[in-house]
Protein backbone atom coordinates (compact mmCIF):
# COMPACT_ATOMS: atom_id res chain seq x y z
CA UNK A 1 0.00 0.00 0.00
CA UNK A 2 2.84 2.46 0.75
CA UNK A 3 4.05 1.89 -2.79
CA UNK A 4 1.07 3.62 -3.89
CA UNK A 5 1.47 6.87 -2.51
CA UNK A 6 4.69 8.16 -4.05
CA UNK A 7 2.11 7.69 -7.45
CA UNK A 8 -0.65 9.50 -6.55
CA UNK A 9 1.32 11.74 -4.82
CA UNK A 10 3.07 12.48 -8.46
CA UNK A 11 -0.50 12.54 -9.92
CA UNK A 12 -1.92 15.19 -7.93
CA UNK A 13 1.19 17.49 -8.50
CA UNK A 14 1.16 16.60 -12.04
CA UNK A 15 -2.44 16.20 -13.86
CA UNK A 16 -3.28 20.37 -12.62
CA UNK A 17 0.02 21.16 -14.99
CA UNK A 18 -0.91 19.10 -17.75
CA UNK A 19 -4.12 19.99 -17.77
CA UNK A 20 -4.10 23.67 -17.46
CA UNK A 21 -3.64 25.39 -20.46
CA UNK A 22 -0.18 26.91 -21.74
CA UNK A 23 1.86 29.63 -23.80
CA UNK A 24 1.46 26.57 -26.86
CA UNK A 25 -2.51 26.59 -26.31
CA UNK A 26 -2.73 30.23 -26.94
CA UNK A 27 -0.68 30.21 -29.44
CA UNK A 28 -2.80 27.65 -31.39
CA UNK A 29 -6.01 28.93 -30.40
CA UNK A 30 -5.13 32.52 -31.46
CA UNK A 31 -3.98 31.00 -34.73
CA UNK A 32 -7.60 28.90 -35.11
CA UNK A 33 -9.14 32.38 -34.33
CA UNK A 34 -7.14 34.19 -37.51
CA UNK A 35 -6.41 31.10 -39.47
CA UNK A 36 -9.16 28.79 -39.13
CA UNK A 37 -9.10 25.46 -38.55
CA UNK A 38 -6.26 24.45 -41.01
CA UNK A 39 -4.07 27.28 -38.90
CA UNK A 40 -4.58 25.56 -35.87
CA UNK A 41 -4.00 22.06 -37.07
CA UNK A 42 -0.97 23.49 -38.84
CA UNK A 43 0.13 25.25 -35.40
CA UNK A 44 -0.64 21.92 -33.12
CA UNK A 45 1.48 19.74 -35.39
CA UNK A 46 4.42 21.95 -35.35
CA UNK A 47 4.47 22.29 -31.90
CA UNK A 48 4.12 18.82 -30.79
CA UNK A 49 6.86 17.86 -33.57
CA UNK A 50 9.06 19.92 -31.19
CA UNK A 51 8.21 18.69 -28.32
CA UNK A 52 8.23 14.46 -29.49
CA UNK A 53 11.72 16.07 -30.83
CA UNK A 54 13.00 17.26 -27.58
CA UNK A 55 11.05 13.80 -25.94
CA UNK A 56 13.63 12.12 -27.91
CA UNK A 57 16.44 14.24 -27.77
CA UNK A 58 15.94 13.65 -23.73
CA UNK A 59 15.17 9.93 -24.14
CA UNK A 60 18.42 9.51 -25.55
CA UNK A 61 20.78 11.68 -23.32
CA UNK A 62 21.10 15.06 -24.74
CA UNK A 63 19.42 16.92 -22.45
CA UNK A 64 22.20 15.06 -19.59
CA UNK A 65 24.79 16.92 -22.05
CA UNK A 66 23.42 20.49 -21.81
CA UNK A 67 22.79 20.01 -18.07
CA UNK A 68 26.51 19.07 -18.14
CA UNK A 69 28.16 21.65 -20.45
CA UNK A 70 25.43 24.81 -20.65
CA UNK A 71 27.80 26.77 -22.72
CA UNK A 72 26.41 24.09 -25.81
CA UNK A 73 23.08 25.29 -24.79
CA UNK A 74 23.93 29.13 -24.72
CA UNK A 75 25.47 28.31 -27.89
CA UNK A 76 22.68 26.16 -29.44
CA UNK A 77 20.14 28.90 -28.20
CA UNK A 78 22.54 32.13 -29.68
CA UNK A 79 22.66 29.91 -33.14
CA UNK A 80 18.78 29.49 -33.43
CA UNK A 81 18.75 25.83 -33.36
Amino acid sequence: MDSDLPLWGFIAVTAPLVLSPGATTAVVLRNSISSGTRGGILTAIGANSGSIGYGLLTAFGFAAALARWPSIWLGLRWTGV
